[in-house]
């Protein structure tokens, strides 16, 4: 047993030699350490206690100096001709080998006289016995209280302690050394392994769920360095695992919790027992895991269990909750199936929908473009993109039983949204993850649905040659026909251009001069009141408020100049420039925008509708602002001789009789009013807190 991780026979027997040999070339004192035991120390200075040999410096166990003590076994393990045990002798405890047979019928807390020697091992020393004998003596030294951070360190290596957790798996492996039924054990600061060299029969499995105390023996595992990298805890006896608290309730009779409540932020401390679920299986991979959905929240489940689950299965579930990646997830699963739901459907989602990380888990259908196909692990991997953004698919299956893909296809897939974090953390309210995998069940979920086209970037450049060559040869003909009008045809456009120039520089001039004198022209004044107002006091109240009022500003020259950039002549299409407006206004936003237009819409002045249009542009950024709503409205109709304009937010709301205004560098609603007295209309305003906004603007037709 302890072979495997540097105490057993092979480190024992060859620190006798070999290992004595690495220690006498690790260090030239080493001679000296020899002979001054060897030669110089009398009889008595040979150590008494297993605590003094735990304590003695290495190149002195390079000597492996002779031992003689008197100890209680802690733990016996025989296998294949081979007995190990441990011993206590009251002031610590030592892993012993004994090389000569006659050990198998030791028994936990015997007491033995043994004789033997010292030897070097990758942690601690270790105790090999030459002879042993029964005293008649029976008995347990107090176990050590324990918890999981003095374990980690390897300093109770081969010690008997005692620690409590709460079993949440009980396997049997006949593979280990010796063949023992494995306890996984969640104690405070992380997870143990007991590993009880017990049969099957002990009926350990009924423990799941339990606090348990267990008396044991951790071994560690060493490094080439003797840094401990683990360790597992040893028991022979059933005795010395005592069950503390039974487990709250039988598996199934548990309350049934929704899989979105699991681990959600409470101001005291969550059980660390089990918890049971209900859902429908979207995908299972026998002996690994298998997601659930529960409603539109879908959780990982891991179980041992083979029991195939097909999707569309509806399971109870008992499991662990513990967070894993970026989301809650079930371990040490226990489940049963109770019926089939066919109901559930996949939520079709883009790419970027995916990585956003609200539907980690979740069944999900998607469209891409191929951009390539590998096998890794035996399973073929999809790689599907999106404009930057591409997103590996993994399928049970190997590539040779995947219909025929061209990389540039239109792919559509159905599966398991896995969302994944990424390796820069930053510091934020909410994390977002930074890339999303999808896991399909089958080769079903993969369809095809644009081949990619037949014209290759060679084929396509060979035939814009081609039709480049026609193109010159069609321009050199024409050109010989052309010639004569070509110097009259010239100045008549270079006229028209120049015309057309004037016209539009006046224009924009024009509409450039109005929008500054409105806006920005009143905000710098705000600004130099404010300023010189500064200059008079001591606090900062005025230099905050002309920041906000340069912030205004600004913003108010942008719009201004965006205005000017957009083309328009004659008459605006005002369908099509609101459509327009909420397609600008939505993008990177997750808002749930609305148009409602009547089919015909109202005859009004030409100068009117690009007045609307702003006004609804500044109804909207208001609400994306300071609204945080989750859908706005953006609606027109006709009033007799008036047009009604109408924005509507279903977000937090505000008390309109003392909403923030310019004085305290909020503009918004102050220039619509402007706007609207300007155009003989009015505004109405109508809101209250958690309870939306809406906003009411009454135009004539023809101000």
């Amino acid at each position: 047993m302890r072979g495997e991780y540097g105490h057993g026979d092979r480190a024992c027997r060859t620190f006798g030699g070999a290992a004595y040999g690495w220690a006498m070339r690790r260090s030239a004192f080493g001679w000296i350490g020899w002979l001054a035991w060897g030669l110089l120390s009398p009889a008595s200075a040979q150590p008494q206690s297993i605590a003094e040999i735990r304590r003695l410096p290495p190149e002195v166990v390079a000597t492996n100096p002779a031992v003689t003590l008197t100890a209680n076994v802690i733990f016996v393990a025989v296998w294949k001709n081979r007995t190990e045990i441990a011993v206590h002798d009251g002031t610590a405890g030592i892993y012993t080998f004994v090389r000569n047979g006659g050990a198998t019928k030791l028994k936990l807390g015997d007491e033995l006289h043994l004789t033997g020697t010292v030897q070097a091992g990758m942690g601690p020393p270790c105790l090999s016995v030459d002879s042993f004998t029964f005293t008649g003596g029976y008995g347990l030294p107090d176990a050590k209280v324990t918890d999981f951070a003095a374990l980690e360190n390897g300093s109770m290596d081969s010690q008997f302690v005692e620690i409590e957790g709460i079993v949440r798996d009980v396997q049997y492996d006949p593979a280990v050394a010796p063949p023992s039924s494995i306890l996984t054990l969640q104690m405070k600061g992380g997870r143990a392994e007991v590993f009880a060299a017990l049969k099957p029969a002990a009926g350990l499995e009924k423990l799941v769920d339990s606090v348990v105390r267990v008396r044991a023996v951790p071994f560690h595992y060493f490094n080439q360095s003797r840094q401990p990298f683990g360790f597992r805890l040893m028991t022979c006896d059933d005795s010395q695992i005592e069950v503390f608290k039974n487990a709250p309730q039988p598996p199934f009779e548990m309350p049934v919790t929704r899989v979105e409540q699991l681990l959600r932020y409470r101001p005291v401390e969550a059980s660390a027992h089990r918890v049971r679920v209900q859902g429908v299986v979207t995908l299972h991979w026998p002996g690994e895991f298998f997601y659930l959905q529960d409603g539109k929240v879908g959780i990982l489940v891991k179980s041992r269990r083979m029991e195939p689950l097909k999707p569309g299965d509806r399971v109870d579930v008992a499991a662990f909750a513990s967070i894993s990646g970026y989301s809650a997830i079930l371990e040490d699963a226990d489940f049963r199936k109770v019926g089939r739901d066919g109901s559930l459907a996949a939520v079709h989602l883009s790419l970027h929908d995916l990585v956003a990380g609200g539907e980690d888990a979740r069944l999900v259908t998607t469209e891409g473009v191929l951009e390539s196909v590998s096998e890794k692990n035996g399973r073929a991997v999809l790689m599907v993109r999106a404009g930057p953004l591409i997103v590996p698919a993994e399928i049970p299956v190997g590539m040779t039983a995947l219909p025929t893909m061209i990389p540039g296809s239109r792919v559509k897939l159905t599966g398991v949204c896995q969302v994944e974090l990424g390796s820069r953390r930053k510091f934020a309210a909410v994390y977002r993850p930074e890339s999303a995998r999808l896991l399909l069940r089958s080769i079903e979920d993969v369809k095809v649905v644009e081949q990619a086209s037949w014209w290759t970037v060679r084929r396509l450049a060979y035939a814009l040659s081609a039709m480049l060559v026609v193109l010159i040869i069609a321009m050199i003909w024409a050109s010989g026909l052309q010639s004569r009008n070509q110097r009259l045809k010239k100045e008549i456009l270079a006229r028209q251009e120049a015309e057309a120039e004037v016209r539009r520089r006046e224009e924009e001039r024009k509409i450039l001069a109005t929008d500054l004198h409105d806006s920005l022209e009143q905000s710098l004044t705000g600004v130099a009141l404010q300023l010189q107002a500064a200059g008079k006091q001591s606090d900062n109240e005025h230099l905050e408020l002309a920041k906000r009022l340069l912030k205004h500003s600004r913003e108010e020259v942008h719009r201004a100049v965006r205005d000017l950039r957009e083309p328009f002549d004659g008459e605006l299409d005002l369908r099509a420039a609101l459509a327009g407006l909420i397609k600008r206004s939505s993008a990177g936003s997750t808002v749930d925008f609305s148009l409602d237009l009547p089919e015909r819409l109202p005859e009004i002045a030409g100068h009117l509708g690009p007045q609307l249009l702003h006004l609804a542009q500044e109804g909207i950024t208001n609400a994306l602002k300071h609204a945080d709503a989750a859908s706005i409205r953006i609606g027109l109709k006709e009033s007799g001789e008036q047009v009604v304009l109408e924005i509507e937010d279903d977000g937090r709301g505000f008390d309109v009789a003392d909403r923030p205004g310019p004085a305290d560098g909020h503009f918004g609603l102050q220039g619509m009013k402007e706007r609207a007295a300007r155009l003989q209309g009015t505004i109405s305003i109508d809101s209250k807190a958690d309870d939306g906004t809406r906003i009411r603007i009454v135009l004539p037709k023809n101000p």
